[in-house]
């Protein structure tokens, strides 16, 4: 046993390794890795380069929509506040906003199309039926509809983003589990009477997780959009906590005369989900080169 283990963990590093020789040879993968590690580490370290109850949050009437300075490298908001601090915070915030939904949705998705796909017949029918509807509504609707039920706030607007996207990840693990339920390990282990759950939990979700790896890298960059959307439209971060659609939405008053106010929300959203989109794409390709 011990060395069929062995066997077995090698053989995982092996896949791992050919994973990211192919990823490697991938330019644009690799420059969203990096472009994406980038942002990552200053919404890690965002307590480090700023202060945010004095440089994110406290207002300063006086130095009011500054432009570019010494002081203020990309200006100041109409309250006063350094516009790259609140940058810098709110690349923290809507990371969070991204990667936590994106783990709930697939969390709870995942569990769904897993019990849909590994059983069947009616049980799969009733569940696919529910996720069809509420991939029939448009998730911005439905988005807009929980947060006017729940109010605005950082942990409502990704319970709203997570409920359209549910459906999204049951539908992918069902299919992947189609396509495996009836092989040979599968049947052995329910020979041996093993629990179902735990088939699920350790043989097949474990041989499903490629396609749902790709759409969560894709999903992040989505979310992070719609939360953005949302802000904008004045249904999600509460003030003053920086938010990258909010600051939007807040600087769009201003957009002729200090338009940075702006362009600058907008080019780190853009940088963002550019990031997450190559290395998602690069990860479909290292994943499954047939798809090239």
């Amino acid at each position: 046993m011990k060395e069929i283990k062995k066997e077995r963990n090698v053989y995982k590093r092996s896949q791992l390794y050919e994973i990211w020789l192919r990823m490697r040879k991938n330019k644009q993968a690799m420059f969203g890795l990096g472009l994406f590690i980038c942002i990552l580490l200053i919404a890690i370290f965002a307590d480090v380069l700023v202060d945010y109850n004095t440089d994110v949050i406290r207002q300063d009437i006086a130095n009011r929509l500054q432009p570019p300075n010494a002081a203020h490298w990309l200006g100041t908001d109409q309250y006063g506040r350094d516009v790259l601090a609140r940058l810098i915070y709110g690349a923290r915030i809507s990371l969070t906003i991204g990667v936590i939904t994106v783990f709930a949705s697939l969390v709870i998705g995942g569990l769904i199309g897993a019990i849909a796909g590994f059983y069947g017949g009616k049980l799969d029918n009733v569940l696919m039926r529910i996720m069809d509807i509420f991939l029939s509504l448009p998730s911005i609707l439905l988005a807009i509809a929980v947060i006017a039920a729940l109010g605005t706030g950082i942990v409502n607007i990704m319970v709203a983003v997570a409920i359209s996207c549910v459906p999204r990840y049951a539908r992918i693990i069902r299919s992947s589990i189609l396509s495996i339920r009836d092989k040979e390990f599968i049947e052995a282990a329910r020979a041996i009477g093993t629990w179902d759950g735990r088939i699920i939990l350790k043989n097949i979700i474990p041989n499903a997780i490629g396609p749902v790896i790709v759409q969560a890298t894709l999903g992040v960059g989505e979310i992070i959009i719609s939360a953005a959307g949302l802000s904008f439209l004045g249904l999600g971060i509460n003030p003053p906590m920086p938010e990258w659609g909010a600051m939007l939405s807040e600087g769009k008053e201003f957009i002729r005369n200090l338009p940075y106010l702006v362009v600058f929300p907008g080019i780190c959203i853009v940088l963002t989900v550019l990031s997450l989109n190559l290395l998602g794409d690069g990860l479909r390709d290292a994943l499954d080169p047939r798809l090239k």
